[in-house]
């Protein structure tokens, strides 16, 4: 709901330092003397991946579409272009995309039949042979990425802003032990897009329930789509508290609305964010209740402590905090627009 360096308190560049932090960890070198990179390293894969493909019985059996397959892997040798994939920034990834998308067919990587999308033998080679997300995934690499680098140890889904989010750390008789309560959404498709697998900025943290049972198999796209790295659903959407609720006897509303100036987009339709935020408001109308119990014009300084014990434990008042409350933004919205007297002083 809000970018995740905001309320990681870190600056873009700081950022964009961690994803070059990604490229190092995928290109680790051998401790020899030579410091040639590891056999497993992202480089040293593309190497294997351009000999095999080199080979006359891979050509043979592709014909025309193997030397579209040769010319994209002798375009990932160049390591320059190599490192582009896995440091892009969220607005360059779609051009990153369209760049070898003029080397290769689209269905050189995929088929799409009645809305269902599969991958091409070569979609998978690049996957299992180049950019391998499992190996990645299970790896010392996330670990040090996200629990090392950008210190993710506890925080709410930068989409829904709902489910929590955890990294732990801890030691036992057997060592030093981590766990990853999370997943990692590639907001670029992995069966379309198997070239962005590990590039930093596809890969965002968010719940299991965003990523698979709401996400599944959409297709996201930065121009569609309100990208946790790159802008803030918060500048965008509003939740607004249907106060007639006060007059009558029905259920409390919350509605979602596009802010003025804000950009319309897919991804609160999606991810379903609106029935699931708004499914139990009982939490909402406490706090609701609470601020017109003791709000007035003429609130004493022991009301204004009581309020502010009522809601500090569950709404932010500073917008950097949202992540780190449960509905932090949907609360955060409706108190701010019910706060006549401006005594909640919500940023």
């Amino acid at each position: 709901m809000i970018k995740l360096q905001t309320f990681l308190k870190i600056t873009d560049k700081e950022l964009h330092d961690v994803a070059t932090a990604q490229w190092n960890c995928l290109n680790v070198r051998n401790k020899s003397g030579k410091k040639e990179y590891r056999g497993s390293s992202l480089i040293k894969k593309v190497e294997a991946a351009k000999l095999e493909i080199s080979q006359p019985a891979y050509q043979d059996k592709y014909k025309e579409a193997g030397k579209r397959h040769q010319k994209f892997i002798e375009y990932l040798s160049d390591e320059k272009n190599l490192r582009e994939l896995i440091i892009a920034k969220p607005a360059e990834l779609k051009a990153r995309a369209d760049k070898i998308f003029n080397i290769l067919n689209h269905d050189d990587i995929y088929t799409s039949s009645k809305g269902v999308d599969s991958q091409t033998e070569f979609g998978k080679f690049l996957i299992e042979k180049i950019f391998d997300y499992s190996a990645y995934r299970s790896g010392a690499p996330f670990i040090k990425i996200y629990l090392t680098q950008l210190k993710l140890k506890s925080l709410t889904c930068p989409y829904c802003n709902f489910v929590p989010l955890e990294m732990t750390a801890w030691k036992d008789v057997q060592g030093d032990k981590q766990k990853a309560y999370l997943d990692l959404d590639h907001f670029y498709s992995k069966c379309r897009f198997p070239f962005f697998a590990l590039s930093f900025y596809n890969l965002i943290p968010c719940c299991h329930y965003c990523n698979a049972t709401a996400k599944g198999t959409k297709l996201f796209d930065v121009d569609s789509h309100i990208h946790p790295y790159h802008q803030d659903f918060d500048d965008h959407y509003i939740f607004d508290f249907d106060l007639d609720f006060w007059k009558s006897d029905g259920e409390a509303k919350v509605n979602l609305n596009t802010k003025k100036g804000g950009r319309p987009d897919k991804l609160a339709h999606d991810l379903s964010l609106h029935p699931r935020l708004t499914n139990d408001l009982k939490e909402t109308v406490n706090l609701v209740a609470g601020y017109h119990k003791y709000a007035n014009a003429q609130i004493t300084a022991r009301e204004k402590e009581i309020l502010f014990d009522l809601i500090g434990a569950t709404v932010p008042f500073k917008k950097c905090e949202i992540l780190g409350y449960q509905k932090g933004k949907l609360n955060r919205d409706v108190l701010k627009s019910i706060d006549a007297f401006g005594i909640l002083n919500i940023a």
